[in-house]
């Protein structure tokens, strides 16, 4: 993976090894925004302060040319996880189904550790929901909480 490069303030950069590219900028009101690249995604995100400790980050991610993600990250002042929702839109072309969009939700909610609650719908059905979506959200919430705490 690429290094990481955020921009702070003046055109400063600073690399942090992370395994992403990050350009951020600052707005008022303890929120702040940015973008970074994980693979193929390209993602923009804006994420919120309380009392100087990050607590939400909401993503914007495009790949390739056909899918689509939003993600609300939820986190306490110390960096827990307590929410991860993403909405993946993307087209499908399979054997088993019509050609066209397919939407994926994906909710978790935690407390501590532990999943205090999970849901996945594939157009708009339950789905059963595999340890590795988990374990990606969990990986996936930290390497955002990272990228964003770097930011002025």
């Amino acid at each position: 993976m690429p290094a990481i490069g955020a921009t702070h303030g003046a055109g400063a950069t600073d690399s942090t090894g992370s395994g992403a590219r990050d350009v951020t900028s600052s707005t008022p009101a303890g929120t702040f925004s940015g973008q970074w690249q994980d693979g193929d995604e390209q993602i923009a995100w804006r994420a919120d302060r309380t009392d100087g400790a990050v607590t939400q980050i909401t993503e914007a991610v495009t790949f390739g040319a056909d899918a689509r993600v939003t993600r609300q990250l939820q986190f306490t002042r110390e960096g827990t996880l307590l929410v991860f929702h993403e909405i993946r839109t993307q087209t499908m072309q399979s054997p088993d189904r019509t050609p066209g969009p397919m939407e994926v939700q994906v909710t978790l909610a935690f407390a501590g550790d532990s999943v205090s609650r999970s849901e996945k719908l594939v157009d708009g059905k339950p789905t059963t929901l595999r340890s590795f979506e988990i374990d990606y959200a969990r990986r996936h919430a930290e390497q955002a909480l990272a990228v964003a705490r770097r930011s002025p």
